[in-house]
């Protein structure tokens, strides 16, 4: 029997996170050039002069960032981190060891979603910090979503397919509404068919 579920603001919201998150070839090569290209015009001094490698990551349950805001204690936590690990490729006194810089980001999903204030007040704290942390937000246009799907969940025996080849199996478990006494009588009765049969 199919079952029809609308789309909500939450599914959508969890569609353009996983849309970030998972699908990771692509993302992984469309921000690592945004971010090193965000950093080449916004902050170049986090760029190495040196030779370097650079390192796109992307976790998925990030840790949370721990402001003060006038006093008052505040929390955010990110929908996911992106980063840019920047790694020397020389071993002399000129070159870096490696350092990291952080992305972590909130995904809003449709054009109506917005940051709350706690989010807004803790991303732009981070930002002014020393630290190398330039939180984003992603807008995710999801215009063409349908409104509802349906699904239809089967067992794999009732959806038409071939029947499975003959297997031994362990018959000593009853069904739990039997009682021993129906048990032994069909495991007796299995017995003489096969018996038969030979």
């Amino acid at each position: 029997m199919a079952a029809e579920f609308d789309v909500t603001a939450s599914l959508k919201g969890a569609l353009g996170e996983t849309l970030l998150t998972e699908h990771k070839a692509a993302i992984r090569e469309y921000f690592a050039n945004w971010c090193t290209a965000d950093l080449e015009t916004n902050n170049p001094e986090w760029i190495p002069n040196t030779t370097h490698r650079t390192i796109f990551d992307i976790e998925r349950t990030p840790h949370s960032y721990d402001v003060s805001i006038d006093g008052d204690f505040a929390t955010w936590y990110p929908d996911a981190l992106y980063s840019l690990r920047f790694e020397s490729v020389r071993r002399d006194s000129a070159s870096f060891e490696a350092y990291t810089i952080e992305y972590p980001i909130e995904v809003k999903t449709g054009q109506s979603s917005e940051l709350s204030d706690n989010q807004r007040a803790v991303m732009a704290t981070i930002e002014q910090q020393e630290i190398p942390v330039f939180p984003l937000r992603i807008r995710v246009d999801v215009a063409d979503l349908p409104d509802s799907f349906s699904i239809v969940p089967n067992r794999i025996q009732h959806i038409g397919d071939p029947p499975l080849p003959n297997y031994s199996t362990d018959n000593t478990r009853s069904p739990p509404s039997e009682t021993r006494q129906e048990s032994e009588t069909r495991s007796l009765s299995s017995f003489k068919t096969t018996d038969g049969e030979q």
